[in-house]
C-alpha cells in the first residue's frame, strides 16, 4: 500500500509542476519596464532633443519604444507644450489630459485646424508624445520572441 501512495505523491508533484511550467511559458511580459536603451534617431519626434531627461526613452520587452519615467514625461509635455494642449482642449472639448483620456489627444494633436504653423507642430509633436506614451500600457505581440513559440506550447497543451 505504501508503495502505491508514494506514485500518487511523485504524479501529484509532476502534475503541478507541468502547470507551473506552462503557466510560466505563457506570461506576457509587463509592457511598462525598460529592458534597454531606444536609438532615438528611429524617431521622427523632435520633443526628445530638448535634452530633458524626463523624455529619455527605452526599450521594452516588446520592442517598443517607452518613457523611462511615464509621469515625468507626461508633466513635461504638457509644460513644453501648452499651447498646443489648450488648443486640442478647444477645438475638441476635451478635459486635461491624463493617463485615462491621452488617446483622444494622440488622435486629434495632428489634426488641429488651426492656421498657426507653431500650435499645429505642438498638436502633431503631441500626437507623436503620445504615440510612444501608449506602449507603456498595451501588451502587443513581442519582437524579441517570435510568436510561434507560443502558439506550439498552446497547441501542445491543448492535445494533452
Amino acid at each position: 500500500m505504501k508503495y502505491i501512495k508514494n506514485h500518487y505523491w511523485i504524479i501529484i508533484v509532476a502534475l503541478i509542476a507541468i502547470v507551473c511550467v506552462i503557466l510560466y511559458a505563457n506570461r506576457k511580459p509587463n509592457p511598462s519596464v525598460v529592458i534597454g536603451e531606444y536609438d532615438v534617431s528611429k524617431l521622427s519626434a523632435d520633443f526628445h532633443k530638448k535634452g530633458n531627461p524626463a523624455y529619455d526613452i527605452g526599450v521594452n520587452a516588446y520592442g517598443a519604444p517607452i518613457f523611462k519615467n511615464l509621469d515625468a514625461a507626461l508633466t513635461a509635455i504638457q509644460k513644453d507644450y501648452p499651447e498646443g494642449f489648450a488648443a486640442i482642449m478647444e477645438e475638441f472639448k476635451l478635459g486635461p489630459v491624463s493617463k485615462s483620456n491621452y488617446s483622444w489627444y494622440k488622435t486629434y494633436g495632428w489634426q488641429l485646424t488651426t492656421t498657426d504653423k507653431n500650435i499645429q507642430k505642438q498638436g502633431s509633436e503631441i500626437s507623436k508624445f503620445f504615440d510612444i506614451f501608449e506602449s507603456s500600457f498595451f501588451y502587443d505581440t513581442p519582437t524579441t520572441i517570435p510568436p510561434a513559440k507560443n502558439y506550439a506550447l498552446n497547441s501542445f497543451c491543448l492535445d494533452i
